[in-house]
């Protein structure tokens, strides 16, 4: 039998009275010792890591910390309405993270130029200050075929913007909407707003890689026959003295009325004379007549003809061309 000892008897007072102002040196086994003072791990003051053994608690060294690891510098659960982040507690939600919004820990994005992600850590919903945001990535430039608004972020102090895709038809836009195009893609034209095809769709037994490739190469042929006719005319003009001899000689050869008819590009300067000068020279109505239209069987397989329809070069004729008059 153990002796009862003085200093036992004053240790167990100790113990059995430091709930009051006086500081514990230790406490019974059922409860943990802080700061002099005893308490059930029940009623454990937020911002402590307690030892199971020796039944010590000690301060997190973790800013708004509820409980941290035995290092004291990891924090296992943060404060109420912080986020935990690597073991750190923050205020808002970190850059580059998604966050739990139940149980408030984060997770770094995948997608490194997020500011902030989905669930999925792939898929970015904020950007960072200047970027753009389009179908869930991050640029340092406007993606291409994309309308973008410009996005403020109180939270982090930053402006980006917000792309959405252009119709299908838009090289820019002001808007997303299909009649909202500022410029249009390769071998498409703008009409009210909106960019359509540049050519009529028929049935052919032609093959649309062959009626491309003699698109193709009746554009060159026609490019160079018009070079030619037009040095040939300013040739002829000095030769004989006399400037009109471009109207009057050679734009009455087949050549230049070949040129309109299969819609060929010209020169502002050039189609401003061709213009005035069809008003006299009914030749050059050519254009209204389709010479390829008896060739096509309409019950055969599509053939794309944007060579030789009245109607597209009429449009490109007065919008394009009498647009660039407008402007010189």
């Amino acid at each position: 039998m153990i002796m009862e000892t003085s200093q036992n008897k004053l240790k167990l007072r100790l113990i059995q009275n430091c709930n009051s102002d006086k500081s514990c040196v230790e406490c019974d086994q059922t409860q943990y010792l802080f700061d002099g003072q005893c308490f059930d791990i029940s009623k454990r003051p937020d911002g402590l890591y307690c030892n199971p053994e020796s039944r010590i608690c000690k301060s997190c060294k973790v800013n708004q910390c509820k409980e941290c690891d035995q290092s004291l510098k990891a924090c296992l659960k943060c404060s109420k309405k912080y986020y935990n982040y690597k073991q750190l507690c923050y205020e808002i939600t970190p850059q580059g993270t998604y966050c739990d919004p139940s149980s408030l820990t984060c997770q770094s994005c995948i997608e490194k130029s997020c500011l902030s992600c989905e669930i999925s850590l792939r898929s970015c919903i904020l950007c960072k200050n200047g970027e753009y945001l389009y179908d869930g990535q991050c640029f340092q430039n406007q993606p291409q075929y994309s309308f973008c608004v410009k996005e403020n972020n109180f939270m982090y102090e930053s402006i980006y913007f917000k792309c959405l895709a252009c119709s299908k038809n838009c090289k820019t836009c002001s808007g997303i909407n299909e009649d909202e195009c500022l410029s249009c893609k390769p071998n498409l034209m703008m009409s009210n707003s909106t960019c359509i095809q540049n050519f009529m769709v028929y049935k052919s037994a032609i093959s649309q890689e062959t009626s491309e490739k003699v698109g193709n190469s009746v554009l060159e042929i026609s490019s160079i026959c018009l070079g030619s006719s037009i040095i040939l005319s300013i040739l002829e003009g000095f030769l004989l003295g006399n400037t009109d001899t471009i109207l009057t000689t050679h734009l009455n050869t087949f050549k230049v009325p070949f040129m309109i008819l299969t819609s060929t590009t010209f020169p502002l300067p050039i189609y401003l004379l061709l213009k005035n000068y069809a008003i006299v020279n009914p030749i050059f109505y050519l254009v209204s007549f389709n010479p390829f239209i008896s060739l096509v069987e309409k019950s055969n397989t599509s053939y794309e003809n944007y060579q030789f329809e009245n109607k597209i070069v009429r449009v490109l004729l007065d919008q394009k061309y009498m647009k660039e008059a407008s402007q010189v």
